[in-house]
């Protein structure tokens, strides 16, 4: 994703297809479904989703402040690092919507990425708290919290569960 556009690249052909949703201002994060279709998180509070169906970005729910880095874990639920305030956010892939728009994340600062371990805990930097925090998907509790980070930076896939998750869905 580029400003306000997703570029799709054919593998075999390179042909490229450019889809624009002129009316939202910055995409941040991206992650792909198990059906292949992007998820999008905006610095306007909004979750977007490229229906590859209708061509078309929609957008799927909306909370308060920025969404930033997001990943999609194999039970359908996405999971997005959000300022502004600082928590964890989750929606559900099937219907788009926000099911829970401020997940606690204690001390955070400023989370940017999130990512889903093996054993499907959730995982949020935080590259102004300097640390990650894991998160367990069901309870919401934070499982642990690694500190001593030098401002860990990174959007989602960390772990490669969303290279898994595409490929072997």
């Amino acid at each position: 994703s580029k400003g306000n556009k997703i570029v799709r690249i054919d593998g075999d052909t390179l042909q490229t297809t450019a889809f624009e949703a002129s009316a939202i201002s910055q995409f941040y994060g991206l992650a792909m479904d198990a059906n292949g279709e992007p998820w999008i998180g905006g610095c306007e509070g909004a979750l977007y989703h490229l229906n590859l169906t209708t061509g078309q970005i929609e957008t799927a729910d909306t909370t308060e402040g920025c969404l930033r880095g997001l990943q999609i874990d194999r039970e359908g639920r996405g999971w997005v690092a959000a300022n502004d305030p600082c928590r964890l956010v989750e929606f559900d892939v099937d219907s788009g919507a926000i099911t829970n728009s401020s997940i606690a994340l204690p001390s955070c600062e400023t989370p940017v990425g999130v990512s889903i371990d093996v054993e499907g805990f959730v995982w949020v930097v935080d590259k102004d708290a300097n640390k990650a925090f894991k998160v367990d998907p069901d309870t919401h509790t934070i499982a642990a919290e690694v500190g001593g980070l030098v401002s860990p930076y990174t959007y989602s896939d960390m772990t490669g569960a969303g290279l898994r998750l595409v490929t072997t869905p």
